[in-house]
């Protein structure tokens, strides 16, 4: 019996996690199962439990149930079962259901766009619950992003963002805006290089923690080579160098990582190793980065 892929399989390796360290755990995370419907499957081996795990996403909807990281000497994880409509516009609808002391909550609200779908409207209602806390809540959003060619081998862009959270019974309330710019350069041929910063303001507090969209700053940066000929053979060599370096100012974490792509024979992606190593806090706190990644042919 031959096993026959779907056309996109390869593809939804890229968002596949190798885990293979002691603070990430041992095993691998969404890894794609060979089905028309792209479901994932993780199984990580933490310190003291097992995280296992399937989810999917169909019609603009996430599922997801199993056991769920809770950190890697946690002495267990986090039970979780989730259904989350949320297409970019239209009806939105959802209910995450968590153990081990995480919050859960359901929500319903609406999404409408303006602006040739450039910008996103949200307004959602709620009830958290976490310990002894039930916390009924609104959620208004509102973000879109304009981007802008300076030159043919350069473009800025920006994103912004902002978000208003109430919750009447704590009298408590959060508003957030998230500013993201960024710049896009083409200096060479098959060079691309990409830098952008995410600056995040908030006033107020949450009764919740899951719910909080507290202070961030983070800057990232990335750059690309995709050779003009592959390196060995035009059916089997390196296609594509790729490396990015994130700086989380808030985490105190800077993370880089490098990846080889390769083309591979008739294979619709190019695909191959990324290694990388964040640097935490503390030399404690360092771990390796391994996972597959992928690129568009």
């Amino acid at each position: 019996m031959n096993l026959k892929l779907p056309a996109n399989y390869l593809s939804r390796f890229s968002s596949t996690e190798l885990a293979a360290s002691t603070d990430a755990g041992f095993g691998v995370r969404y890894f794609p199962l060979p089905f028309g419907t792209d479901w994932r499957v993780s199984v990580v081996r933490n310190e003291k439990y097992v995280e296992y795990n399937l989810s999917t996403r169909l019609n603009d909807t996430t599922y997801a149930a199993g056991i769920y990281n809770n950190g890697y000497t946690a002495e267990a994880g986090v039970p979780t079962a989730q259904v989350t409509h949320d297409p970019y516009r239209g009806l939105q609808y959802g209910a995450l259901l968590r153990g081990g002391g995480a919050s859960s909550r359901v929500t319903a609200g609406y999404a409408l766009t303006a602006l040739d779908n450039r910008v996103r409207v949200l307004n959602n209602v709620g009830v958290a619950v976490q310990g002894d806390v039930t916390a009924p809540y609104t959620q208004s959003e509102a973000g879109g992003s304009v981007s802008q060619a300076l030159t043919p081998q350069a473009s800025v862009r920006l994103g912004a963002s902002a978000r208003l959270f109430t919750f009447p019974v704590q009298g408590q309330a959060q508003g957030s805006v998230d500013l993201n710019p960024g710049l896009d350069l083409n200096p060479a041929p098959g060079v691309n290089v990409s830098v952008s910063h995410l600056e995040r303001q908030a006033v107020g507090s949450v009764p919740v923690g899951d719910l909080n969209y507290g202070d961030y700053r983070e800057t990232s940066a990335s750059a690309a080579y995709r050779l003009s000929a592959p390196v060995g053979s035009p059916q089997f060599g390196v296609a594509m160098l790729r490396s990015s370096l994130t700086r989380s100012w808030t985490g105190e974490t800077t993370a880089l990582r490098g990846d080889v792509l390769l083309r591979a024979g008739d294979l619709p992606s190019l695909l191959g190793p990324s290694i990388g190593y964040q640097w935490g806090k503390t030399p404690e706190s360092g771990r390796w980065l391994l996972s597959l990644t992928f690129a568009p042919r």
